[in-house]
């Protein structure tokens, strides 16, 4: 459930953070940079990181939607959020996911792709990467974990 979350909120944020395109409302240069910094850490086996600087990039999408209930969504869900995430990287080439932000960047700042169309495909992206941690997802066993009465 977690998951299916993230990929519907996740695409929805950006559509939104999109929208905001009159000039110097889309911070382009924060988000390269986190991009880049994202980039930069691999080669220094420093991935740990990676989800910490994921995390980042939300909020500063986030930011730029300027919406109180998208930020209450970004706040309640941070902690799943770093969980799938630290999930996620683990069994994906992180090269290839952080250039594929890159190219969405610039085909959202160049306006070839925008609204719905931009959150479809990039729900669509989410769906078919987190195939694989879906399927280990589902051959975990349930672990539900008790809580010590307070009684």
């Amino acid at each position: 459930e977690a998951l299916d979350q993230w990929c519907f909120f996740m695409p929805l944020l950006i559509m939104s953070a999109s929208q905001q395109r009159e000039p110097g409302l889309i911070d382009a240069q924060a988000l390269r940079g986190l991009l880049q910094m994202q980039l930069a850490l691999i080669p220094r086996k420093q991935e740990q990181l990676l989800p910490i600087v994921e995390l980042e990039l939300h909020d500063r999408l986030n930011d730029q939607v300027g919406s109180i209930i998208m930020r209450l969504i970004n706040n309640s869900t941070r902690i799943l959020r770093r969980r799938i995430i630290y999930m996620l990287f683990d069994s994906i080439d992180l090269e290839q996911h952080i250039a594929y932000h890159q190219r969405l960047l610039e085909q959202i700042l160049e306006n070839s792709i925008q609204g719905h169309a931009l959150m479809d495909r990039y729900r669509a992206y989410l769906t078919n990467l987190t195939q694989e941690l879906r399927t280990r997802l589902r051959a975990l066993p349930p672990e539900p974990r008790l809580l010590r009465s307070p009684l």
